[in-house]
């Protein structure tokens, strides 16, 4: 065997070694890319489940409490203005009433129009009896 015959084998043999290594490397190559995508896929898909998740939680403990409490608000504010308007309708109706020189009601309320902050000590928040009302600076209704 010549020299030449000796680099021709070394040559040839590291030829054909170097294309199968190169195929090898490609297989693997795709191997490892399949993989690579299938890990980046479960990433993806836990990620979605806890963002599933935490809007879950958001809605059942923020959300739903405020929703409720926002019904309950909005019931009460249409009770006060049911409350409201038959107030106005008493209040209308007040200023016809037979009664209405004697009336205590009407004369507090006439002394809140005229002195809106009632100072300290004064009668406002007083509960006048209704059956028994108290005239203001006359015994007229007091029988002896």
């Amino acid at each position: 065997m010549a020299a030449t015959d000796i680099i021709t084998t070394l040559i040839g043999g590291g030829l054909i070694g170097a294309i199968t290594a190169l195929l090898s490397m490609r297989s693997t190559l795709r191997k490892a890319s399949a993989e690579a995508s299938r890990s980046e896929a479960e990433t993806e898909r836990v990620r979605m489940d806890n963002a599933e998740h935490a809007t879950r939680v958001l809605m059942d403990n923020i959300v739903k409490p405020l929703q409720d409490e926002l019904n309950e608000t909005r019931k009460c504010l249409r009770a006060t203005k049911g409350e409201i308007t038959r107030l106005r309708k008493s209040i209308d109706a007040a200023g016809s009433c037979r009664h209405r020189d004697g009336c205590p009601v009407l004369a507090g309320m006439r002394d809140e129009e005229a002195d809106p902050q009632p100072e300290p000590g004064g009668k406002r928040g007083q509960r006048v009896d209704a059956r028994n009302p108290v005239r203001s600076g006359s015994d007229e209704g007091a029988g002896s």
